[in-house]
């Protein structure tokens, strides 16, 4: 296979965001405290403080997850900015240490696998993700990212199965629906399309290039408005916000 991605879109971006955002899931109060402000300042661009929060939280709770997925995501980020590219191998030790840590953390999985497919390591980012999919056969999550890495090394078909595949493991995935919807867009299948992005931002409603998609689609086929979308399903449209 390719080793350099064949394809590269706006949508995929969009969906892959998360990845490299900043998060958290809880953990105790003052290295929860610590990812909080982290987080913070990573989303004012503050990235050293950032860092040094991330850190603090570690040393609050050693081997923290989620800690160690917010190092990774920081360093990860910086590199790409400023083109330090240095900074990577740190980032991806952060993101190793956090599934060693954590085998079924998604976002780090995500994260590492991106890094990897960046760096020209097609055969390891690949290889990561299968072994994430077999370890968790019921989980969709495995099966959006391994469709990324299809989608983008130029293999549409296999990257729509899979998410096919994954929507049966969990209908609601809004990844899953807004991926499906974007490859039906580009094979000139425009109702279906429009209808998975509708599903996708009744799971979740904040999503302004989703529904920027929906009322194109609706004008370009000349259809009625679908109606509002419901609020998202599960809080807040961004998985990495913390909680």
């Amino acid at each position: 296979m390719s080793r350099n991605p064949t394809i590269t879109n706006s949508v995929w971006g969009m969906i892959l965001a998360g990845s490299l955002v900043v998060g958290f899931c809880g953990c105790n109060a003052a290295a929860r405290f610590q990812n909080i402000r982290g987080r913070q300042a990573f989303e004012t661009g503050q990235y050293n403080e950032a860092a040094q929060r991330f850190q603090q939280a570690l040393v609050r709770k050693p081997y923290d997850s989620n800690a160690l997925y917010n190092l990774g995501a920081t360093y990860h980020t910086v590199a790409k900015t400023t083109r330090n590219w240095p900074l990577l191998t740190s980032a991806e030790q952060y993101y190793r240490q956090a599934i060693s840590v954590d085998p079924r953390y998604s976002d780090a999985h995500r994260g590492l696998a991106v890094l990897l497919a960046e760096t020209g390591r097609t055969d390891a980012a690949f290889d990561l993700v299968r072994t994430w999919q077999q370890r968790n056969p019921q989980s969709a999550e495995p099966l959006v990212e391994l469709a990324r890495l299809y989608q983008e090394f130029g293999d549409r078909r296999q990257a729509t199965q899979l998410l096919t595949d994954a929507l049966v493991r969990d209908s609601q995935n809004a990844r899953a629906l807004t991926a499906l919807a974007h490859n039906r867009e580009l094979d000139g299948q425009y109702q279906l399309a429009l209808q998975d992005y509708y599903r996708a931002y009744q799971v979740n409603g904040q999503q302004p290039a989703v529904a920027a998609k929906i009322a194109q689609l609706q004008n370009q086929l000349q259809v009625p408005a679908m109606g509002p979308a419901a609020p998202p399903r599960w809080g807040s449209a961004n998985p990495y916000i913390p909680r």
